[in-house]
C-alpha cells in the first residue's frame, strides 16, 4: 500500500511539474523617461506613456510562457538613468530592450529604428537588434539597425538594444503608436522575437 502511494505520489508530482509554468527567459524591458521626464512630446502625446502602455501588454503576453518580462517601471514615476542600469544587472537578465518614441522637426521622417552598443555583449547586442528587426511586421517602416554609445548599452551587463518604435512627429506613426492595435502589434513582435532567441 505504501509503494502505491508513493507511485501515486510521484506520478501526481510528475504531472504537477508538467503543466507548471517554469520561466527560462528573464527579459527587462527598459520603460524609458517617466514622472517629470516626459521624453519626446507630440500633441499632448508622450514617450513616457507610449513606453509605459507596451511594456504593460508585453507583460501581458508574458503571462503563461517560459519569457519573464520584468519592467524597470510600472507607473508614471521617474527612474534616473544611473538606477535603471543598476535595477537592471540586479536582476541578471538574458536581455534588455529599451523602448522610446523619436521626434524631428521635418514631420514627413517617419519610421522605427534599433540601436545596440559596442561593449562585451557587441554581437549578441547585434544578433539581438536583428532578430527584433525581423519580428518587427509591423506597419511602421524600418530605418535600420545603427550601433550607438547609449550609456544604458554601455553599462548593461547583457545584450541589449534600444527600440526607437516610431516617430511620435510623423502623424501616421504617432497614430500608429497612440492606437490600441498598434501597441498591440508592437508588443507582439517584441515578444515573438524574445520567443525565437
Amino acid at each position: 500500500m505504501k509503494t502505491l502511494l508513493k507511485l501515486l505520489g510521484a506520478a501526481l508530482l510528475i504531472i504537477t511539474l508538467s503543466f507548471t509554468n517554469s520561466k527560462n527567459k528573464t527579459v527587462v524591458i527598459d520603460v524609458s523617461h517617466g514622472g517629470h521626464d516626459h521624453g519626446q512630446k507630440e500633441h499632448s502625446i508622450t514617450e513616457k506613456e507610449i513606453a509605459l502602455q507596451v511594456a504593460q501588454k508585453l507583460q501581458e503576453l508574458s503571462q503563461n510562457s517560459s519569457v519573464e518580462i520584468i519592467l524597470t517601471r510600472d507607473s508614471d514615476m521617474f527612474v534616473s538613468l544611473k538606477d535603471r542600469v543598476a535595477f537592471i544587472n540586479k536582476q541578471k537578465p538574458h536581455y534588455v530592450i529599451s523602448l522610446h518614441t523619436n521626434g524631428y522637426k521635418d514631420e514627413s521622417t517617419s519610421g522605427y529604428k534599433l540601436f545596440y552598443g559596442d561593449g562585451d555583449y557587441h554581437e549578441a547586442s547585434k544578433k539581438l537588434a536583428s532578430t527584433l528587426s525581423e519580428s518587427l511586421d509591423i506597419a511602421i517602416q524600418s530605418r535600420g539597425i545603427k550601433q550607438a554609445g547609449f550609456y544604458l548599452l554601455k553599462n548593461a551587463a547583457c545584450p541589449s538594444v534600444f527600440l526607437e518604435m516610431g516617430f511620435l512627429s510623423n502623424p501616421e506613426d504617432r497614430d500608429y503608436l497612440t492606437s490600441e492595435s498598434g501597441q498591440t502589434a508592437i508588443a507582439i513582435a517584441i515578444f515573438k522575437s524574445l520567443e525565437q532567441l
